[in-house]
């Protein structure tokens, strides 16, 4: 199994600059991604939401994408950059980082 994990990485200050609209991530973006990446194997999505309850988090959110091999990760974010980018500033100013990685259990 490999996980895309896309992290929006909160800046040491988090200064009043930065926003980020989670409900809007993960009610449309994250849906869209995940229809879109269906073609090539996306299999399942999460979200990581920061708890307000256990204090500051160093992340805005994170999201995972999840397909059954690398080949397929790699086809489905190459083919969906454009749109996935296009839609970002829908709900942050905030660079996403990413990261492909295997899942071990």
């Amino acid at each position: 199994m490999i996980r895309v994990t896309i992290s929006y990485l909160k800046s040491r200050q988090h200064s009043a600059v930065e926003q980020f609209d989670l409900n809007y991530y993960i009610k449309s973006h994250m849906p869209m991604m995940a229809s879109l990446c269906h073609e090539h194997g996306c299999c399942r999505w999460e979200v990581d939401a920061p708890s307000e309850q256990a204090g500051s988090a160093p992340f805005h959110a994170v999201g995972y994408l999840y397909f059954n091999d690398i080949n397929e990760a790699l086809a489905a974010i190459k083919s969906t950059a454009a749109q996935a980018m296009e839609d970002v500033p829908n709900y942050t100013n905030v660079h996403p980082r990413i990261m492909f990685s295997q899942v071990h259990s």
